[in-house]
């Protein structure tokens, strides 16, 4: 969560209203049930770093480790 508000200034009130499920991005057809790890639905924003800006995501990943490789390497390929 300190990634998610920090890093990424995701609103700290969004972060809550998803662990209760009331979200609108949150939709069990799409997402099943994500439980309390909402990293998994990912994230993004922008800042600007020594002036320049700069797009930083998360991308959403699921519960499996092993398949954050190819989400990560298909969203590289598709920029």
């Amino acid at each position: 969560m300190d990634v998610l508000a920090c890093v990424l200034r995701k609103p700290m009130d969004i972060i809550l209203s998803e662990f209760g499920g009331v979200a609108p991005e949150i939709s069990p057809l799409v997402w099943g049930t994500a439980g309390d790890v909402k990293y998994h639905l990912g994230t993004s924003t922008q800042s600007y770093i020594n002036g320049k800006k700069v797009d930083i995501f998360m991308l959403p990943n699921p519960s499996h480790l092993e398949c954050v490789d190819p989400i990560l390497a298909g969203r590289i390929r598709a920029e």
